[in-house]
């Protein structure tokens, strides 16, 4: 069974949203990630440099993302 976003956890990423800005490297297509808010990148490089160009610009990586951030519902 597929996992399932809880509420409280789409809440949480849309507080998250609204502090920063979430840069995702993934297979997933650039249009789902501006749907939800995040801003796609072809490399961990480029999203890193485009970071830190940024004013007070800071970077985490979360090398496993997938296990904190679930496949949109009808991804396979």
């Amino acid at each position: 069974e597929r996992y399932k976003l809880g509420y409280h956890k789409v809440a949480k990423i849309i507080e998250l949203l609204d502090m920063v800005d979430v840069y995702a490297v993934t297979e997933l297509e650039p249009i789902i990630l501006q749907r939800i808010g995040f801003k796609p990148f072809n490399s961990i490089q480029g999203a890193i440099d485009e970071a830190l160009n940024r004013k007070d610009g800071k970077v985490a990586v979360l090398p496993e993302a997938s296990i904190t951030i679930p496949s949109p519902l009808g991804d396979s």
